[in-house]
């Protein structure tokens, strides 16, 4: 029976590669942000950093859209923080990712969601986007309405006691002509 089980797996691992599946689910996988370094760049902290994936110069989370991935490199499990000292409000949670963007081009980022009610699991994925301006601070956040997720964003200013997260303009993503994200 396990040399049945063996075999089948192996066939279905080959089809899945024949077919292109499998390159698109390492492809997915294994590739990273490609951050801009240089150029008129605004900051985007991502709260949460499981299963954040972000698509820059689009406003759809497809994988053609060129420079896509995880802002911290591949998820192979795990969270991740990664700080480039952005202002802070203080209501951080323990997991981020503090990224550079293209200042005054659309950003997507996807967020994928869990939580547990008794013996159930709920998942939810949410791609939300948004056009950050050169030299401004943003957070990106996803959460749970009721049973569902949605995203916002908010920029980042200076207040009495610090800084404060104020809601700015932002929407869902969608790929109207595009194909969708492969996970």
């Amino acid at each position: 029976m396990k040399k049945i089980l063996t075999n089948l797996a192996l066939a279905l691992l080959i089809a899945a590669g024949a077919t292109g599946c499998m390159s698109d689910i390492v492809k997915n996988t294994f590739v990273s942000y490609a951050e801009p370094t240089s150029g008129d760049l605004a900051h985007v902290r991502l709260i949460g950093s499981r299963d954040v994936k972000v698509f820059p110069a689009s406003d759809c989370p497809s994988s053609d859209v060129p420079g896509f991935g995880y802002p911290a490199g591949p998820q192979l499990g795990g969270q991740r923080k990664r700080d480039l000292g952005m202002p802070k409000t203080g209501q951080e949670p323990g997991h981020y990712v503090e990224i550079a963007a293209r200042g005054d081009e659309p950003i997507t980022a996807t967020f994928n969601l869990g939580r547990t009610e008794g013996r159930f699991v709920y998942t939810c994925r949410v791609a939300h986007t948004f056009v950050p301006k050169a030299g401004h601070n943003y957070e990106m956040d996803a959460d749970w309405i009721g049973s569902t997720c949605i995203g916002a964003v908010y920029e980042i200013l200076p207040s009495a006691t610090g800084f404060e997260r104020k809601r700015v303009a932002s929407r869902e993503a969608v790929c109207p002509n595009a194909a969708p994200e492969r996970t």
